[in-house]
């Protein structure tokens, strides 16, 4: 499994050159969302520079819990509503598959 994950972020950074070539930049950013419930949030948030054909990819790692704690807080929500939410472990929002819309 860890294998499979190391060829897809290679794969990832692939693309992301090729779009800094049709951008003409030498440098950009990679941002992955880690859904995953193995790793702690901590093992989740990471920044490093990878370099792919000769050009720097800043790889940014992040929870989605982060990010979905950050919308709630920007829209002046409480953290327990964040707590709450049902997607914040990669699944669907419970109201989405419900009449509650």
């Amino acid at each position: 499994m860890r294998n499979r994950k190391k060829v897809r972020i290679k794969d990832d950074l692939s693309q992301t050159t090729n779009y800094m070539d049709k951008c003409g930049t030498d440098e950009g950013h990679l941002v992955i969302f880690d859904r995953s419930k193995e790793k702690t949030r901590d093992e989740k948030i990471f920044q490093r520079e990878e370099i792919c054909r000769q050009r720097k990819v800043k790889v940014w790692g992040i929870s989605w819990d982060v990010i979905i704690s950050a919308c709630y807080e920007n829209l002046g929500l409480s953290s327990s509503s964040a707590k709450n939410y049902q997607g914040m472990d990669g699944g669907v929002n419970k109201r989405e598959n419900s009449n509650e819309l």
